[in-house]
């Protein structure tokens, strides 16, 4: 009875949804290509691979998995229309009938198989390699439709994983046929990859037989890399293109004022930096805290974000979290008084010599250098700026080939257990290759994942995120909103409230008023 009343509630959410979240589009019109200006040429394809935003937003149109969120970050149906759990370690996911990759075969059990197995092996570079692996027993097909995973100890974060891009399905047949996921397209999302032309453009057709009835509205979407944001500014003024990434926080003022432009925002996304442990006086948590003493957030909210950001002084957790606190919010403040007296106790009274890393692609992470090496240099730290192509900056933080790195992170996913993305030494894409281990940190993300009572997980999170900021392996600065600018005529784009691009189907419901 448990079992069928669960089946029945996910059925229903479904259908909420669908209703739910494109309410709004109950006059939309059929037809047209949006034609998209991107903000800077995908590194790669692979849905299982975390290369950024920009190329996530591509891998959105092909790929769905398992389960969904919604606006919210509520977990729903996608490709498993309904799931049960006979106890508090398994899974049985029963997969949609009518659900079909873009060369007309059907979503079997035995491609989800593959998917996960796929994302569980090393070669692969999958971003939720760790997490599948250190949490998953074993992957059992039931028949063509069903599909059992096992956990190897109960796991409240677990499911919330499934919501993922990076856990994509993907057609084994394909991949095996001797398709590269890294340069090809082929899933079950709304719009079918055609072609990509390196550095020109990325080309999409509506997926005709798309399981989401009725979706997507477009015939097609073009993506034209266009790295300039001034360029790419101008080109959506000029009516080149539709719809662009990243407008430059200068120009919103003017996009605003036109009548046929508007911004679709969110916040929540943080510039941060990344300290590499490697590099001696980053080893030392006295020096990291210092560094955040020594930044006035401010600054970088008005001159990076002409103030479209806001400061902070706590983790990654947004304000209105639920596993956050006012006490963890308020952690940090502006005090370079603090930040000399910190360096003196870690024993380099007059500073030192450091390298930042920061990508030239956007200027966002350029400015925000340019801050932190002047406001450094007031307690003596000597800051020299590495600037770097968005793809080559990716490939050195990667590899762990910096000294401290500006980035721009937000949450991965909305379960606080996100932390592991980016601080757990055998997993986070942050941690791992720099060598950062803190055993405090992976011990309380663990026990994050064994508590399933929400009021216990959430003191459990409160001590993770104190342990984040007394330690500061990533220091997080101004809270940014973030911006898609497009035609007022685009209707029906979703931009989540929290930034968790990686979790939803952005272009879906999208449609053009003409």
């Amino acid at each position: 009875m448990k079992t069928r009343i669960i089946r029945f509630t996910l059925i229903f959410l479904l259908v909420i949804v669908v209703g739910v979240v494109y309410a709004s589009a109950e006059n939309a019109k059929y037809g047209g290509v949006l034609k998209i200006g991107l903000s800077t040429d995908p590194t790669d394809l692979n849905p299982f691979i975390q290369s950024g935003g920009s190329s996530e937003r591509v891998k959105t149109l092909v790929y769905n998995s398992l389960l969904m969120y919604d606006m919210q970050g509520n977990l729903l149906p996608s490709l498993a229309e309904s799931w049960e759990m006979p106890d508090e370690k398994t899974y049985i996911f029963h997969i949609r009938k009518d659900a079909k990759f873009h060369n007309g075969q059907p979503v079997t059990a035995e491609d989800v198989r593959f998917s996960i197995e796929t994302i569980m092996d090393i070669s692969t570079g999958a971003f939720l390699y760790k997490n599948f692996t250190s949490s998953i027993e074993n992957v059992t097909v039931i028949d063509e439709k069903t599909i059992k995973i096992v956990l190897k100890s109960k796991n409240a974060s677990f499911l919330g994983l499934l919501g993922m891009l990076h856990a994509s399905i993907v057609s084994k047949d394909w991949v095996e046929a001797g398709h590269d996921l890294n340069n090809e397209m082929m899933g079950t999302g709304a719009f079918k990859f055609v072609t990509w032309d390196r550095g020109v453009k990325l080309t999409f057709v509506r997926n005709d037989n798309y399981w989401r009835e009725g979706l997507p509205y477009l015939d097609g979407i073009e993506l034209v890399p266009i790295k300039d944001e001034d360029v790419r500014t101008n080109a959506l003024i000029a009516g080149e293109v539709d719809f662009v990434d990243f407008p430059p926080w200068k120009a919103w003022n003017e996009i605003e004022s036109k009548p046929d432009l508007t911004i679709s925002k969110s916040a929540n996304f943080a510039m941060v930096l990344f300290f590499n442990p490697h590099f001696e006086p980053f080893a030392n948590p006295k020096v990291r805290q210092a560094i955040k003493y020594a930044i006035d957030d401010k600054v970088i909210a008005e001159f990076v974000f002409f103030g479209h950001a806001v400061p902070t002084g706590g983790g990654f957790l947004p304000p209105g979290h639920w596993a956050t606190t006012d006490a963890i919010q308020n952690f940090y403040t502006y005090d370079p008084e603090k930040a000399r007296s910190l360096i003196a106790e870690a024993g380099y009274p007059n500073g030192f010599k450091v390298k930042l890393l920061a990508t030239s692609t956007y200027g966002m992470h350029r400015m925000t250098a340019e801050v932190i090496q002047d406001q450094l240099k007031k307690i003596g730290i000597d800051v020299q700026l590495e600037l770097a192509e968005w793809g080559s900056a990716i490939e050195r933080r990667a590899k762990g080939q910096y000294d401290f790195m500006v980035y721009a992170a937000g949450l991965t996913r909305p379960d606080p257990d996100f932390y592991s993305d980016y601080i757990e030494s055998t997993a986070g894409f942050m941690a791992k290759p720099v060598g950062y281990k803190d055993e405090m940190t992976d011990r309380l993300l663990e026990l994050g994942r064994l508590t399933l009572d929400p009021e216990l997980r959430k003191r459990v999170y409160s001590i993770l995120e104190m342990r984040f900021l007394e330690q500061c392996p990533i220091a997080v600065l101004a809270r940014r909103e973030t911006g898609f600018a497009h035609k007022t005529k685009v209707k029906g784009f979703l931009n989540f409230a929290f930034g968790y691009m990686s979790c939803v189907e952005p272009f879906d419901g999208v449609w053009i008023d003409q």
